[in-house]
């Protein structure tokens, strides 16, 4: 009896839900997969879906070409961090910093949105030099 309260009790402790991603964590998680993605599903995966419509409008040679302008941009920027996180009514701002493709800071941010309880990319990076 006592190894089936045990046994009960363990089942019960293992079934808690993990900690909800946060924003940050989603954006560093999206940049890891967009410096190596082979397919733009694997980026799309994380666009809101105003940002994948308006995608899917694009020309075919546009959408050809999307997949290598973003490695190349992604890729561009070195030491991204996320300095803060911002609570927005739609999800989040995140302010960031890295260096450049000159090796020069620069200061970005981008926004994130909540869909379907699934933080996701509202547009791309704005990054500008730091004064």
């Amino acid at each position: 009896m006592a190894a089936i309260v045990v046994l009960l009790l363990s089942a019960t402790h293992h079934q808690q839900p993990a900690p909800a991603e946060s924003g940050t964590a989603f954006y560093l998680r999206f940049r890891q997969v967009a410096l190596t993605a082979k397919s733009m599903d694997e980026i799309t995966a994380f666009w809101c879906t105003p940002l994948l419509e308006d995608f899917q409008k694009e020309p075919e040679p546009i959408r050809a070409r999307a997949l290598e302008m973003i490695k190349r941009t992604e890729n561009s920027l070195t030491d991204v961090r996320v300095l803060t996180e911002t609570a927005t009514p739609a999800g989040a701002t995140l302010t960031l910093d890295a260096v450049g493709p000159d090796r020069k800071p620069m200061t970005g941010r981008v926004d994130l949105v909540k869909e379907h309880g699934a933080w996701k990319l509202f547009e791309a990076e704005q990054w500008t030099p730091k004064a």
